[in-house]
């Protein structure tokens, strides 16, 4: 008879610690599933990706200098190292001329901060003033298609009469190295892509 009771109370605490195994494991099962998407980027690991995050500020008055400061989450796939370009349609509607203001990143992902300082131009609707982010192989020839490129409207306000007389001049190009290269990137709305050359 104590063999027998033995032996139950033996089943009972296996059980037990069976039980509190199971419950241990579906805890941290619920926690893993839980756990937050990446930092960087939750979208495919197998895709050239941008994003940019965090721009400000978001609305800005026409021909005053302003100073943005934004994030650019990438994801490179397939190169060893790519370059982030920064560009604004401030020259033309339908281009972006590349800033000096770039980086050079590593396969893989990351976040870049940059701080930039343009003149804004309120376009004739349905243009709008805009922030260009594109990532291409590094380095790459003269003419070229960025890997991915991804664009931000901007706010622009009227300036008032005054301040559009003192800003009314042509702007031009923004010479982005001492060698005198300009780099510039146009819009194919008709394709959905975007040329890059240098000049």
């Amino acid at each position: 008879m104590r063999i027998i009771i033995a032996m139950l109370m033996a089943l009972m605490l296996v059980g037990c610690e069976d039980g509190a195994g199971v419950e241990d494991s579906v805890t941290a099962t619920d926690a893993q599933a839980a756990a937050p998407p990446s930092d960087v980027l939750a979208e495919s690991e197998e895709r050239n990706i941008l994003e940019i995050r965090q721009l400000t500020p978001v609305s800005v008055t026409e021909g005053e200098a302003v100073t943005f400061t934004f994030d650019v989450a990438y994801n490179l796939v397939g190169y060893p190292q790519g370059v982030i370009n920064i560009g604004f349609n401030s020259w033309n509607a339908d281009s972006f001329v590349f800033l000096g203001e770039k980086a050079i990143v590593d396969e893989g992902m990351g976040v870049e901060t940059f701080t930039v300082t343009v003149t804004p131009v309120r376009w004739e609707a349905p243009q709008a003033f805009k922030l260009n982010v594109s990532l291409s192989e590094y380095p790459h020839p003269s003419s070229w298609t960025p890997l991915v490129s991804v664009s931000e409207a901007i706010e622009v306000a009227a300036a008032d009469a005054r301040m559009q007389q003192r800003t009314a001049v042509t702007q031009q190009p923004t010479v982005v190295d001492d060698s005198g290269v300009i780099e510039a990137c146009y819009e194919d709305y008709n394709l959905k892509t975007v040329y890059c050359n240098q000049y």
